[in-house]
Order: C-alpha cells, then sequence, then structure tokens
C-alpha cells in the first residue's frame, strides 16, 4: 500500500537531512528540494495507482495557500513561501506551518 502524501511528509518533517539534507545556505534550500521530492512522489503516487483516484493534494494546499494567504500560486506553493523569505530557514518554518494550518482546516 502506498504512503499518502500527508504521511510522507511527516516523515520528512521528522527526519529531514534524511530526505532533503542539511540546509548550508547554498543555492538550493530544503524548501526547494522538498518542492523536487514532493512533486516526484506525488507522481509516483499517481503511477502506482493508476486505476484508483488520488486526490492532488499539493494543489489542495496550493489552492488553500492561495485562499488563506491571497498569495499567488502562478509558481507553485513551495515558490511562493520561498519568494517571501530571504533566510531559507524561515521559508521551512513557514511551509511546516502552513502544512499544519491546512491540515486542520481538512479535519475541522
Amino acid at each position: 500500500m502506498a504512503i499518502d502524501m500527508v504521511a510522507f511528509l511527516l516523515r520528512v518533517r521528522s527526519a529531514p537531512e534524511m530526505f532533503v539534507g542539511f540546509d548550508h545556505g547554498n543555492e538550493c534550500s530544503r524548501l526547494e528540494r522538498l518542492e523536487y521530492l514532493a512533486y516526484g512522489y506525488q507522481a509516483a503516487i499517481y503511477d502506482q495507482w493508476a486505476g484508483r483516484r488520488q486526490s492532488g493534494f499539493l494543489h489542495e494546499l496550493s489552492e488553500y495557500v492561495a485562499n488563506s494567504r491571497g498569495w499567488p500560486m502562478d509558481a507553485g506553493v513551495f515558490s511562493a513561501i520561498t519568494s517571501r523569505y530571504e533566510k531559507s530557514s524561515d521559508s521551512w518554518a513557514e511551509f511546516w506551518k502552513i502544512f499544519d494550518e491546512f491540515l486542520a482546516a481538512r479535519e475541522g
């Protein structure tokens, strides 16, 4: 059975160095690496479960951010967050804050 996107992202949050490496202020921040990883994982879910409809978690998250924050999503949720913070550690923290808010909104 495939791990859904929420469970996968929770695993990434619990051990980010294992999934996206360290953030040493280089040209590719953790959040950018998470973006590549998450879209790749979502594509793998679609490929694995082609006969079953999978929700587009990242699309739903993007819609949530667009509606709750009024941010444009033309480059996606990860880029929208990254573009608002100078420090990559701040964008990383903001992503997880938004992620938690989104999960709470989905449940409530």
